[in-house]
């Protein structure tokens, strides 16, 4: 990576930054299924919640979770991949590129994936191909992606004072991955019921009231029945969802955060 950034013309300026991702801070009053650097207020403005997305955030062994998936679904034709408050697509587009450089054809079954959120800001930017990203997301991408990173990304340093870089997902990526407009609480009814994987990766914080997440959890638990996978984040877990998931047919799998369940 640094030949890469020297070629490009950062020399020294390259060095590793913290795991995270985007400037945007935009607030938003009881905002609805969004996942991004950004505060949550509450009704007096005291910030209850502040979270930040990345590629590859460490809480969860992602190749653990490429292994995992492939065995699961060894035998089945079609898995439907979802994530939801996928922000800036980091995550989605973290999960794409393991399973493809990690199983090559065999991932095919995976996309496209479908990562929604309810930010018009945000999906504006992927739809532009106009991500930002710091070099610790360059490395990770690098290692995750067996050092085929220009196979992902197109990166265009800014200026030398710059902490992070512009980068433009490729086709190869982009084709993997379909973004969206949406709801989670009206879109978690049209998850498919069999052989689904959702990621709702610290998002419950965003979807706004106690009840409107409570009324979220109880329909995903309703909904996935047969073969399906939930994968959630550090928020969650502090929130009781794990062990709410446990309590409703679903069984913690050797791997932090993800969940399956069992035959409903």
């Amino acid at each position: 990576i640094r030949d890469l950034v020297r070629s490009r013309g950062l020399g020294d300026v390259y060095k590793r930054q913290p795991l995270m991702q985007n400037s945007y801070t935009g607030v938003r009053k009881a905002p609805t299924f969004k996942s991004i650097i950004r505060d949550v207020e509450n009704e007096n403005g005291d910030i209850i919640n502040s979270n930040t997305t990345c590629f590859y955030r460490r809480d969860l062994d992602w190749r653990g979770l490429g292994d995992y998936l492939m065995y699961k679904y060894l035998d089945k034709d079609k898995v439907n991949v979802y994530s939801y408050g996928c922000s800036d697509g980091s995550e989605a587009m973290s999960l794409a590129i393991l399973l493809k450089e990690g199983y090559d054809y065999k991932s095919r079954k995976f996309y496209p994936i479908y990562a929604k959120d309810n930010d018009e800001f945000i999906l504006n930017k992927i739809r532009s191909s106009n991500i930002k990203m710091y070099f610790s997301d360059i490395d990770n991408v690098d290692e995750y992606s067996y050092n085929h990173l220009g196979r992902y990304f197109e990166i265009f340093p800014q200026t030398p004072q710059d902490e992070s870089m512009i980068a433009h997902p490729t086709y190869e990526l982009n084709s993997k991955i379909r973004y969206s407009k949406a709801n989670a609480l009206k879109d978690v009814h049209k998850l498919p019921s069999e052989n689904t994987v959702l990621m709702i990766r610290n998002i419950m914080p965003y979807i706004g009231t106690k009840s409107q997440q409570d009324e979220f959890i109880n329909n995903v638990i309703t909904k996935l029945q047969k073969n399906c996978v939930v994968i959630i984040g550090t928020d969650e877990e502090q929130m009781g969802i794990g062990e709410k998931l446990e309590n409703s047919g679903f069984v913690k799998t050797k791997l932090h955060h993800v969940y399956e369940t069992v035959n409903k």
